[in-house]
């Protein structure tokens, strides 16, 4: 039976409800750590995590409540990876406000990230697919553990090292693939189409190598000014003029890039649930964003 289809900007407000309340959980008062949370989701974000759940799971005819779980836990595991991150990183500021560590001390952040994610199980009991919820744990702890092994593979990066392009694809597909790729195999979980849930792992890793990229490409000389520092970061246009790219570096890193995106559109071209439409605009937005005289 399709389910009726509820305006996107109304299911992103019962999204942001349900995030508040799974972190606030019982208290009556808040403690500094859930306050640093609410704080956290309250300086913004794209929340295209959810989005995503959302989009996909009204092409698969998911019940509202369950589009709602999922964009709730994908968005709450994202958000926990970024304050545990600019912890890692000592980033100042992000959205143009303090980092939660900045704000609140390092003690702090790393409570609120740990709430997040407890909270993220927490809004999974939201899901109308309770005899899905043991598939679904699953799903969220291989996806909580992926992105910590990517995020380890980043902190212990040394430029002088010898770190090829593979390398470093691995490491952003590590770090950025699980938790951009939850909110889609979640509402394929909860939809019944299991058995393409590994398909659908191997396109969204190889976009969101694809948007680390062109992340680096615009982040380049900020990266550089990081590494005089001490601060590295792998960049994977910094990567390729290690290995002998030179002035070329650019444009073979923005190559790389179009290379992803075409085998994106052609890997999820046969899945249900739209995707390859919803994927679409981001794939058209990636390419909006590098010039193509670039290639």
């Amino acid at each position: 039976m399709t389910q009726d289809l509820y305006p996107v900007d109304d299911i992103l407000a019962d999204v942001e409800a349900l995030m508040h309340d799974s972190i606030r959980g019982s208290e009556s008062l808040l403690s500094a750590a859930t306050e640093a949370c609410l704080y956290h989701l309250k300086t913004g974000g794209k929340r295209n995590r959810a989005r995503l759940a959302i989009h996909c799971g009204q092409a698969l005819n998911l019940t509202k409540s369950s589009q709602v779980a999922a964009a709730a836990v994908a968005e709450l595991l994202h958000n926990a990876s970024l304050i545990h991150d600019d912890l890692q990183d000592h980033d100042d500021t992000r959205r143009g406000n303090e980092t939660v560590w900045k704000k609140y001390g390092a003690d702090v952040a790393l409570c609120a990230g740990d709430i997040m994610i407890s909270a993220s199980y927490a809004a999974l009991l939201h899901a109308d697919c309770r005899g899905l919820l043991p598939q679904c744990v699953t799903l969220i702890h291989r996806s909580v553990c992926k992105s910590i092994q990517g995020q380890c593979h980043d902190l212990s990066y040394t430029r002088y090292e010898s770190y090829t392009l593979l390398d470093y694809e691995k490491m952003a597909e590590g770090k950025s693939g699980p938790l951009l790729s939850l909110p889609v195999e979640l509402v394929y979980q909860m939809s019944g189409h299991q058995s393409q849930i590994e398909q659908v792992r191997e396109a969204v890793y190889k976009f969101a190598v694809a948007y680390q990229i062109t992340d680096d490409i615009n982040d380049v000389d900020q990266d550089l000014r990081r590494g005089e520092t001490g601060a590295a970061a792998p960049n994977a246009v910094i990567v390729l003029r290690d290995n002998g790219h030179g002035e070329k570096s650019d444009s073979v890193a923005s190559l790389r890039v179009f290379t992803l995106l075409d085998e994106v559109k052609r890997d999820i071209s046969t899945l249900p649930g739209q995707l390859s439409e919803i994927f679409n605009t981001y794939i058209l937005g990636l390419r909006a964003s590098l010039s193509e005289d670039k290639a």
